[in-house]
C-alpha cells in the first residue's frame, strides 16, 4: 500500500501548490505557515507508517427506516457525521444530518452487538450548524442527547414512541462558543472553541476548553494546526479535522473529507490517525491515501468508490474506533464501517 502513497505524495504537493498560491498569493506569513504544514504532513506519509486498522462492525449506509426518513424530512438524503458506542448499555448512537441549510437532524439508535435498529429520533427544529459529536447520557425522566446547535453544546432529551420513531425535546444550552468536535470522559467535557483567534492561514480546530460536570471553565488544551486542520481546510487542500477522542494517556483525532474515485487526491482526503499526549504534544501521525484505503477495503471485502472519516471513540478496553462512510458509485447504498485501529 505503500507505493499510493509515494505516488499521491508527488503529486500532491503540485496540486497543494498551485491551489494555495491563487488563494493566499502574497502573504508571507501564510506561505511559510503553509510550508509547516505541509512538512508535517509529508513527513508523517513518508513513514510509510498507515494507519493499521480491522473492520469491527458493518452497518447499512440506510438503515431500515431511511427512506421514511427522507420521506418524512422531505429531503433528499441523510449523511452521518458522528457517533457513540454506549458499551454498559450496548447501544450504538449515529446522528445524521441531511442535505440543505438549515439542515435536518436524526439519531439512529442501535443494538450494537447485533446492528439492530431500534429507534429513529427526528430532531424537530432545523439545524443551522452541524455537529460532529455526540454524547447520550442517562438522567431522570429519560435518555438525554447532547449536541452541537447554534453554536453551543445543548441538551436535547430522548422521546420514544412504540413506532419505531421518535422525536427529541429542546431542553438548555449547557456551553457556548462550542465548534463541531467535542468529547465526555471521566467526568469532563472536551469542546472544540468556535470562536477562535486566527492564524495566518485562517482558523485552526486545535483549540479546546476542558470543563467540569457543572461545565465550568477547567483548563484549554491546545494542538498544533499542523495535526488538526483548518476549518477552511477543503479551500486549502489540508488534512481535514473529522474525529477527537480522549484516551487514557492523551487524545486522539481522525482525519480525512470526502473523496470520490473521479478526484484527484490532495491532504484534505487523506485518511489519518493523530495521537496526542496529555498536553496536546504530538505522538504519532499516520496517514493512508484514499486510493490506498479502498484498496485495503476492497480485500477485506468491502467495495468503495467514496469513503469519508466521520469520527472517533475510546472504548474502555483501551482501543480506538473510527467510523468510516463508504459509498458505492451511481448509488445512494454503501456501508457504515467501524473500525478497531491498531498501535
Amino acid at each position: 500500500m505503500a507505493t499510493f502513497s509515494r505516488l499521491s505524495l508527488i503529486c500532491i504537493s503540485t496540486i497543494f501548490v498551485s491551489s494555495f498560491s491563487h488563494a493566499q498569493a502574497g502573504s508571507a506569513a501564510a506561505i511559510a505557515a503553509r510550508s509547516q504544514i505541509m512538512s508535517a504532513f509529508e513527513a508523517s506519509v513518508a513513514t510509510h507508517a498507515e494507519p493499521n486498522f480491522s473492520i469491527l462492525k458493518t452497518l447499512d449506509f440506510k438503515s431500515q427506516s431511511y427512506q421514511e426518513t427522507v420521506q418524512r424530512l422531505g429531503v433528499r438524503f441523510t449523511y452521518p457525521q458522528g457517533f457513540e458506542i454506549d458499551e454498559q448499555r450496548d447501544l450504538l448512537y449515529v446522528l445524521r444530518y441531511s442535505n440543505g441549510r438549515p439542515a435536518r437532524a436524526v439519531i439512529e439508535k442501535y443494538r450494537w452487538s447485533s446492528g439492530e435498529l431500534l429507534s429513529t429520533y427526528i430532531i424537530p427544529e432545523p439545524q443551522a450548524s452541524v455537529s460532529e459529536g455526540i454524547v447520550v447520557t442517562q438522567e431522570e425522566g429519560g435518555d438525554v442527547a447532547f449536541l452541537r446547535s447554534d453554536s453551543a453544546l445543548t441538551r436535547y432529551r430522548l422521546v420514544d414512541d412504540q413506532s419505531g420513531f421518535g422525536t427529541t425535546q429542546k431542553l438548555e444550552a449547557v456551553a457556548s462558543n462550542v465548534a463541531q468536535s467535542f468529547y465526555h470522559k471521566g467526568g469532563e467535557w472536551y469542546v472544540e472553541k468556535f470562536k477562535t483567534p486566527e492564524d495566518a492561514l485562517g482558523q485552526s480546530r486545535g483549540q479546546y476548553s476542558v470543563l467540569d460536570s457543572s461545565f465550568k471553565h477547567v483548563r484549554d488544551v491546545n494542538f498544533a494546526p499542523q495535526y488538526s486542520g483548518y476549518r477552511n481546510s477543503e479551500q486549502l487542500n489540508l488534512p481535514k479535522h473529522q474525529g477527537f477522542a480522549v484516551t487514557d494517556d492523551g487524545y486522539a483525532m481522525t482525519m480525512g473529507g470526502y473523496w470520490a474515485s473521479r478526484m484527484k487526491a490532495t491532504p484534505y482526503h487523506y485518511f489519518g490517525v493523530n495521537l496526542f499526549d496529555r498536553h496536546g504534544k504530538i505522538v504519532k501521525s499516520e496517514y493512508i491515501a484514499p486510493e490506498a484505503l479502498v484498496s485495503q477495503l476492497l480485500a477485506m471485502g468491502i467495495q468503495a468508490d467514496t469513503v469519508e472519516n466521520e469520527g472517533i471513540q475510546a472504548l474502555s478496553n483501551g482501543k480506538l474506533v473510527t467510523l468510516q462512510v463508504v459509498r458505492t458509485k451511481g448509488e445512494r447504498s454503501g456501508k457504515l464501517l467501524f473500525l478497531t485501529l491498531s498501535p
